[in-house]
């Protein structure tokens, strides 16, 4: 595909987005039938699926569909000046642009609200981990462009990092994994009070103790596919997202079959996977940088 015709899709598809904010704007009960079909969605998964899924509360599924749509934002911002610029946007930038993009749409929003000062706090947390995560995947996506192959490549020195660093987080996965009760049992008073005391101060309400525990999960697993990007380079990403997945299901079927106090969940792989590919993308910047560095 041409720059100029990429351009043009990005524009038309920041038009698109543009035009069901504003309809969502003008005409609420178009945010209520979205806020409807998608949370019928997500009761049909926990129906039919089972195994723990989506045991979180319906405000944080709703904020993390808003999370996932605006990760496109940075790429689109930066598609859209392509062909009329000489250098790209610079990543920097599109992701500034983005999140502004992303202020002004959740302000809109929650002007028309009955709550406009919760669901403002709430919309721009949900649109500002969506344009950090679509940042780092802009950011990876040039790197696997514009690298250089030996940039992109794992050397001794990363190689032998991963292992080391690797190996002391294969224990300590060990230890939290398939320990017999839930590591985090002791510490769910005092958690429960630091959200309380953070949801006096803004933290929206739908980040609880699941959406925390969910969260916790992701940042297990960004190590993991961080330490395979550097041991095998960076084009091969997808080898740590996959074993991120791969061991996420090992350890929960594990835990259903040989540990009668803990569970396995398909949130729990999810949010795991998550973890893994973030990891990856991250990963593959470090690897692409670091290259470059070395080969001037």
């Amino acid at each position: 595909m041409t720059p100029r015709r990429i351009e043009l899709l990005a524009r038309a598809l920041l038009v698109v987005l543009g035009v069901v904010v504003l309809a969502m704007v003008l005409v609420p009960a178009t945010a209520q039938v979205a806020v409807s079909v998608a949370l019928r969605v997500a009761n049909a998964l926990r129906t039919h699926v089972g195994h723990g899924t989506l045991t979180l509360s319906d405000d944080f599924i709703l904020a993390a569909v808003v999370t996932g749509a605006t990760t496109c934002l940075p790429a689109l911002v930066a598609g859209a000046s392509r062909a009329s610029r000489p250098e790209p946007l610079p990543i920097r930038r599109a992701a500034l642009v983005s999140l502004l993009v992303a202020v002004v749409g959740a302000l809109a929003l929650a002007l028309v609200r009955a709550d406009p000062s919760t669901t403002f706090r709430s919309l721009v947390t949900a649109t500002a981990v969506g344009v950090a995560l679509g940042t780092l995947g802009l950011a990876a996506h040039r790197t696997l462009r514009d690298a250089g192959r030996s940039a992109l490549r794992a050397d001794g020195r990363s190689r032998r990092a991963a292992v080391v660093l690797g190996a002391l987080y294969a224990a300590l996965v060990g230890v939290i994994a398939f320990t017999g009760s839930p590591v985090d049992a002791g510490a769910q008073p005092w958690l429960l009070r630091t959200l309380e005391r953070l949801h006096r101060v803004g933290l929206p309400a739908w980040f609880d103790y699941a959406a925390t525990e969910f969260s916790a999960n992701v940042v297990f697993f960004v190590p993991l596919g961080v330490f395979v990007v550097l041991l095998l380079g960076a084009r091969r990403w997808w080898v740590g997202a996959g074993t991120g997945f791969l061991l996420s299901v090992v350890i929960e079927v594990s835990q259903s079959l040989f540990l009668p106090a803990r569970f396995g969940s398909v949130d729990d792989v999810v949010s795991n996977t998550c973890g893994a590919v973030i990891g990856a993308l991250v990963g593959v910047v470090v690897v692409g940088r670091s290259g470059s560095l070395t080969s001037r």
